[in-house]
């Protein structure tokens, strides 16, 4: 989620001769960098007391509820936020946060309201390409797949470089998975490997895909590759070996199951590498 910064602060001062409240935003300020979100909360609802209408003191009480862990509070709060003002970011800000967090506590559809509405605000390019991030994947999340695939396009039409470190293209493979289209979905997932090879969840989406389509040795081949820098990671050695059953190559299999149970031990894969020492013994008689 955004977080206001200060030079943000002062939008929200109606009195700018009022000490008092720049002095309690400011341990406001220090409550939160140290973690204390009661007392920034305590301090928040101080502000509000003393002026009402401080729309950035209510925006500090719902992000402290937050990390409170009270989202149904900090809703309460967010939704007395104006959508605008005379300076519109910071009135943004807040409710792209709304928007996050009616999302996480599944109330999707009202989420998609606040997006849409935000939508018929004059908002900079990079600005409304974060407003379509987040509308494509609630779009997903609904199975609404031909929207959201349109959402993600037109949020990287507007800012291409603004999503990279949020693993946009992933989001966008996972769409064009759904919709069948496997080999679009393929190049989404290398282009994230390419500047995240370390990620392993976005090879696992790479690998099932090229499991669906009989694609073994190229399935084998990004597994490895992502074992060159991730030697120690229990799950892909796991998935090796997987595919090792699949190419016919029982004593490699093996040999990576070994490798992940010593990694990770788990019965389950006890029992996978014990069946499967049995049936070597049994091909070898």
């Amino acid at each position: 989620m955004y977080l206001l910064t200060l030079p943000l602060l002062y939008v929200f001062y109606k009195n700018d001769s009022d000490q008092r409240l720049g002095c309690m935003l400011i341990e406001a300020e220090d409550a939160e960098r140290e973690g204390d979100h009661e007392s920034d909360l305590t301090v928040s609802e101080d502000m509000l007391t003393l002026d009402p209408g401080f729309h950035y003191a209510r925006i500090r009480k719902a992000r402290a509820l937050l990390r409170l862990g009270l989202p149904s509070e900090a809703l309460v709060e967010y939704q007395k936020v104006p959508i605008s003002g005379d300076n519109l970011q910071p009135y943004l800000i807040a409710q792209l946060q709304r928007s996050d967090v009616l999302n996480h506590v599944h109330r999707k559809s009202d989420a998609l309201n606040v997006l849409n509405a935000l939508l018929l605000l004059p908002l900079s390019s990079e600005d409304q390409s974060r407003v379509h991030f987040r509308i494509g994947n609630i779009l997903f999340d609904l199975e609404k797949l031909h929207g959201s695939l349109e959402s993600f396009n037109r949020a990287q039409e507007l800012a291409p470089n603004l999503h990279r470190e949020e693993y946009f293209h992933t989001y966008r493979g996972k769409v064009l998975k759904k919709l069948g289209l496997l080999k679009e979905a393929v190049a989404e997932f290398d282009h994230d490997i390419r500047n995240f090879p370390s990620n392993y969840s976005v090879l696992h989406h790479k690998i099932s895909i090229l499991a669906e389509l009989g694609a073994y040795n190229d399935a084998l081949s990004a597994v490895d590759q992502f074992l060159q820098h991730s030697h120690s990671h229990a799950e892909a050695r796991f998935v090796k070996g997987t595919i090792l059953i699949e190419l016919d190559k029982l004593p490699e299999a093996i040999s990576e199951w070994e490798q992940s149970h010593h990694l990770a031990p788990s019965e389950h894969l006890s029992r996978v590498i014990e069946k499967a020492r049995r049936m070597q013994q049994m091909s070898s008689k």
